[in-house]
């Protein structure tokens, strides 16, 4: 059903966006504090970027609810969590203990 499909593809991509604007609101928060005079965040651009890119992500999960069974789209959240453990661990740095892995693939077998 192409409702199903738009459903999946809104939530998936939702679920991405928010693990990206997660990771840039959490690199602009990490620049800050390494700024010689750190500003308070709500005046950092690039703070503003991560808000309203999870914002945007929530909408198309939101969203997806009207395309798509809940039975299908809310186990697809399981998507922000992985994501967002690799995006971490690539590119702010963040380190992938073994429980991590292990919380991953449960959450990939469950």
């Amino acid at each position: 059903d192409t409702r199903q499909l738009i459903g999946v593809c809104l939530a998936l991509s939702g679920n991405l966006l928010v693990s990206v604007a997660l990771n840039i609101t959490k690199h602009a928060h990490n620049l800050n504090q390494r700024a010689a005079k750190p500003q308070p965040y709500v005046k950092l651009p690039l703070w503003w970027t991560g808000f309203v890119s999870t914002i945007v992500g929530e909408l198309g999960n939101f969203a997806a609810y009207g395309f798509a069974d809940a039975s299908v789209i809310a186990p697809l959240g399981a998507i922000s969590v992985l994501s967002n453990a690799f995006i971490a661990a690539l590119v702010l740095g963040e380190g992938l203990r073994c429980r991590d892995l292990i919380g991953c693939c449960l959450c990939i077998a469950g």
